[in-house]
């Protein structure tokens, strides 16, 4: 198996935090992401954030130095610019969890810190966004009844994933793992996924703009800048990112919050070779050209497996057979572009004739 040049950095939290949010003093806050379907739980570098329509609800980090096995909880107040205020005491926030009754009463400001949420995400362009980007991330990782995660191909483990190296970011960071019985078998069988959520016609392109007072010229983030960003991504930073992605996976799995029993077989390690980069568009206009003109020069071979996710039964779950590749994808748009102007150019003949 390979090994990583570099973990210092990499995410993930103590054997310590795992137990306490397992069966110590944490526990509260764990059970209850695992009873919401609304809350999703994400493993950083010492601590962890709790999600709520793509929003993090709160961060949990562990306090090594001054006070081992305590934890400190953070909630972002300026969501209370949303015009409501939880109203969670000044000195509650600043005090340590360091018991379960602690952890307890956090879960009990959840009801008041959600609301909060709604109120702000009203006020914000991108809220929509951010919530299909973790219900995408709910249906195809976390352990809940209803869906049945594991049932997916695919294993959402991380939101907003800055790279170490270079100015990649993912909207989100998973594994391929396609839920066939005996493809589950063999832990060999893994991929490191990389998937890029696009919302909307206006969010395909990219171009210079003029940014604020100064002026200056930024180049917006379209699917062909960040498959460029992605492509410049080194062959040691890949692998660092396979072997953390999967200490990433093996910790939600310890923690229960994926759909992966005692008989599918712990994996240790990812397909060699360049990963999958997925690009999910969501509510974007058929009849719109700016798809097709951004991807007219974006190649295949840019050491990335570039694909296109299609909608399966207007679902969330992501399967290999809808998959569709890049060059495929351009044929169809072209083709569906072709059919939308005929009958516009046989109009334009009668007015002739």
């Amino acid at each position: 198996m390979e090994t990583a040049t570099n973990t210092e950095n990499h995410r993930g939290i103590s054997d310590d935090f795992r137990k306490d949010l397992k069966t110590g003093i944490l526990m509260p806050l764990l059970e209850r992401v695992k009873k919401d379907s609304t809350l999703l739980l994400c493993i950083r570098k010492d601590y962890i954030n709790i999600y709520y329509k793509g929003l993090n609800l709160l961060l949990i980090r562990e306090i090594k130095e001054s006070c081992p096995r305590c934890y400190s909880a953070t909630f972002n107040t300026n969501y209370t610019q949303g015009g409501y205020d939880p109203k969670i005491p000044k000195e509650f926030m600043e005090k340590e969890i360091k018991s379960s009754a602690d952890a307890a009463k956090w879960v009990e400001y959840f009801p008041l810190i959600k609301q909060s949420i709604d109120c702000y995400n009203a006020t914000k362009k991108n809220a929509t966004e951010k919530e299909f980007q973790q219900l995408v991330a709910i249906e195809n990782g976390k352990a809940i009844k209803e869906n049945k995660s594991g049932e997916t191909d695919y294993f959402i483990i991380d939101l907003e994933y800055s790279a170490l190296e270079g100015s990649a970011k993912f909207d989100m960071l998973g594994i391929k793992w396609i839920a066939d019985k005996h493809v589950r078998k063999n832990p060999r069988k893994c991929r490191l996924v990389f998937f890029e959520i696009k919302y909307g016609s206006g969010a395909i392109e990219t171009k210079p703009v003029k940014s604020g007072k100064s002026g200056a010229i930024k180049v917006t983030p379209g699917i062909n800048k960040h498959i460029s960003d992605f492509a410049k991504m080194s062959d040691a930073a890949l692998l660092d990112l396979k072997i953390e992605a999967v200490e990433i996976l093996r910790q939600l799995r310890d923690l229960g919050l994926v759909q992966l029993t005692d008989r599918h077989p712990e994996i240790t390690g990812l397909k060699e070779g360049k990963p999958e980069c997925i690009l999910i568009l969501a509510n974007y206009k058929p009849e719109h050209s700016a798809l097709l003109n951004e991807l007219s020069s974006i190649q295949s071979d840019q050491g990335l497996d570039i694909k296109f996710a299609k909608a399966n039964w207007m679902g969330y779950g992501l399967y290999e057979s809808c998959m569709v590749p890049l060059e495929r994808f351009k044929k169809e748009l072209e083709s569906a572009e072709a059919l939308r102007k005929a009958p516009s150019e046989a109009a334009k003949r009668r007015q002739c004739e």
